[in-house]
């Protein structure tokens, strides 16, 4: 039986601002999945500079965010689960370097689980 006309306006529709809303809070969740993180940031760009700030974002999805736009590879830099090779790489790039600062990496090779120590060559 279909619904009335005047009963369809009534029943609550969901608005474009609540929908990104609802995004931005899963964006920056720490519960949030690493698939629903990666479904996130590239959904747009604001959500993925949400996504990269993200403590809980997985190594796997900050080195793929590693490669877009200056503000999110800063975000990416700070983010503690960033891998040291891409925080070296991202180091390394003139635009930001500035940002990234020695601190940011110190820490991480510091206090990081598993020490990683840069490949030494034979002399």
């Amino acid at each position: 039986m279909p619904v009335p006309q005047d009963t369809q306006q009534c029943m609550p529709n969901p608005s474009k601002a609540s929908i990104l809303l609802q995004q931005k809070q899963q964006a920056a969740s720490q519960d949030t999945s690493p698939e629903q993180l990666r479904e996130l940031a590239y959904t747009s760009k604001r959500l993925m500079l949400r996504v990269a700030e993200n403590n809980a974002a997985p190594p796997e999805l900050l080195r793929e965010l590693a490669v877009s736009s200056k503000a999110v590879c800063e975000r990416v830099a700070a983010n503690p689960n960033t891998p040291t090779d891409v925080l070296f790489k991202l180091g390394a790039t003139t635009s930001i370097n500035q940002k990234l600062s020695f601190r940011v990496l110190v820490r991480k090779i510091c206090y990081s689980s598993k020490p990683q120590h840069p490949q030494t060559h034979p002399k």
